[in-house]
């Protein structure tokens, strides 16, 4: 059984290497890529690393060359591309040599009894770091598309994850890797900042997600890093048990890994893609659309799962168990729009799905403060004649939750600008088709698909027919789904509780009064400076857009 480790330099795959094989040879066959092709030559105990990689050539070079014609697409694929390479032509030549290694110790390894497991560092998939991020090569999408479908593959894949202010940091400490001396910071983290952006390219390609499990590896202490490869440890020997009842070297054998970490349930995939907010501001119509996406996936149970803000001590397997239905979709989704503001979500979804797709979902934070109002008036959880003022002292959430620059910041501290995407809601009203389509074509699923919902409104605002009745029926729903009782809120809402408890439409005689004119003057003073940082992160002019057009 081949394992892989693979991520961008100072991500610590050598050492969480050497940890894992040390708790694996406790209980499992176990060895690690250099062990296997010099032990039999009694040269198990070299150390020095040039020395350890020209017995790797060596010994690989005749199975290279046995293999060369299985491996003729995708060898030609690397010369070609190794060939857009203008400069650092030694470099070049040295990336072809370990392209060939790389292959031939694959053979060797490919070879191996079927209960045996074999770690290796520097593998086939890593030569995508020697194609794409060590050169002046321009890749495409094509490129990654081509480099996925051809390049010879592990049973398992771990890549690992960490902060891209970690990995510079780490990788300014070491020598040993020369694409990295000499350079300062800002190459450095150009380096590391493509190298992570081509390695999550790569996990959306069927045929490497199929067989990946993603690790979150920033943790620096001697207890923390232990504690990881303890789990990625437990993870391999479960699933090496699987690979041995089937011998059968098949990708589907390892596609019930899709989209976990060694944290998760085995057979039950995690979400691949996140929509973290903002809260009233137009997710549950993009949730709709979403879920009739033939090629996406969100859990049937409920609308917002609110695992990473509520529910986190649940457990990923808990977690997992919505995602029980999934039948093979491209994308796996969560969209819970209340992790965008909560303050622990960045890091725990950074740690669980590091390498998710993140979607935020932004709206004039006036309009945003006017809606959240409503919503808490209608479900009672604020006094029916408290103004909008007296509520924003009362719940802070009104007005913080629409501060989307500073709530964005602890997010992009953990996540990669591509990564990231912001929606503009204005945008929906305008044109509503090329919004989903737009949405669509970030998950890179057909954009031509058009939702029936899409040019629906949803969620609307409707007055309760009491304000006592609907304070007893929406905190009972809550309490439902927040102990799992999913089917009865489900069906009370097929029997009709909402016509029971809301009007069909909002009632302005028994609305609270809009905002006044102080009002929203407070609040655009409020957000003026937020929102200022927030165009620039978006390019976007909101200041004008939000701000001054409706002042």
């Amino acid at each position: 059984m081949i394992i892989e480790f693979i991520g961008s330099t100072g991500t610590g795959k050598t050492t969480l290497i050497s940890q894992v094989h040390r708790r694996l040879a406790k209980t499992a066959k176990a060895t690690t890529c250099y062990d296997l092709v010099a032990a039999p030559l009694g040269l198990g105990g070299v150390t020095h690393p040039i020395a350890r990689t020209l017995i790797q050539d060596l010994v690989g070079l005749p199975f290279f060359f046995r293999s060369l014609y299985e491996h003729r697409a995708f060898i030609r694929f690397a010369l070609k591309t190794l060939a857009r390479h203008e400069r650092y032509t030694a470099f070049t030549a040295n990336y072809l040599r370990s392209i060939v290694r790389r292959i031939g110790t694959y053979e060797i390894i490919k070879r191996c009894k079927r209960d045996r497991i074999v770690l290796v560092d520097e593998g086939t998939v890593m030569s995508a770091q020697l194609l794409f991020v060590y050169t002046s090569t321009i890749y495409s999408q094509d490129d990654i598309e081509k480099f996925a479908s051809l390049v010879p593959l592990p049973d398992l894949l771990v890549y690992l994850r960490a902060p891209v202010e970690t990995l510079v940091q780490r990788s300014l400490q070491r020598t040993d890797v020369r694409e990295m001396r000499s350079k300062n910071q800002m190459l450095v983290e150009k380096y590391i900042s493509r190298a992570e952006e081509m390695f999550d390219r790569l996990t959306e390609k069927k045929g490497i997600r199929d067989r990946m499990v993603i690790v979150a590896n920033a943790d620096s202490t001697e207890g923390e890093r232990s504690a990881v490869a303890d789990r990625i440890a437990s993870f391999i020997v479960k699933h090496q048990r699987v690979a041995t009842r089937f011998p059968q070297r098949d990708s589907s054998l390892f596609c019930s890994l899709a989209g976990q970490t060694p944290m998760s349930s085995p057979g039950i995939p995690l979400p691949n893609f996140l929509v973290i907010g903002g809260s009233k501001c137009g997710t549950h119509w993009l949730n709709e659309c979403l879920r009739e996406h033939p090629d996406v996936y969100l859990t049937r149970d409920v609308h917002e799962i609110f695992f990473f803000d509520r529910y986190f001590d649940r457990g990923v397997e808990w977690y997992a168990g919505y995602f029980r239905g999934y039948s093979g979709q491209e994308r796996i989704g969560d969209i819970t729009p209340t992790y965008l503001a909560h303050p622990l979500a960045p890091e725990r979804i950074y740690r669980t799905l590091p390498a998710a797709t993140l979607i935020v979902s932004l709206r004039n934070p006036v309009q945003r403060a006017r809606s959240k109002y409503l919503h808490m008036w209608r479900k009672g959880e604020i006094r029916p004649n408290t103004s909008f003022r007296s509520a924003c002292a009362i719940a802070p959430e009104i007005i913080r939750d629409g501060e989307y620059a500073r709530c964005l910041t602890a997010w992009r501290r953990y996540f990669r600008p591509h990564q990231m995407h912001y929606l503009i809601l204005d945008d929906a009203l305008s044109d509503p088709v090329a919004f989903t389509q737009s949405v669509y074509s970030i998950l890179h699923v057909d954009e031509r698909f058009e939702a029936t919902t899409a040019t629906q409104r949803t969620n609307i605002h409707q007055t309760p027919r009491s304000l006592f009745l609907a304070r007893i029926v929406f905190r009972t729903l809550d309490v439902l789904h927040g102990r799992g009782l999913h089917g009865i809120v489900q069906f009370a809402k097929r029997v009709g509780i909402r016509d029971l408890v809301l009007k069909p439409s909002a009632d302005e005689r028994k609305d609270p009064p809009p905002l006044s004119a102080e009002d929203r003057k407070w609040l655009i003073e409020h957000y003026q400076d937020d929102v200022a940082q927030l165009s620039d992160l978006t390019n976007r002019n909101l200041v004008d857009l939000w701000l001054r057009n409706n002042a």
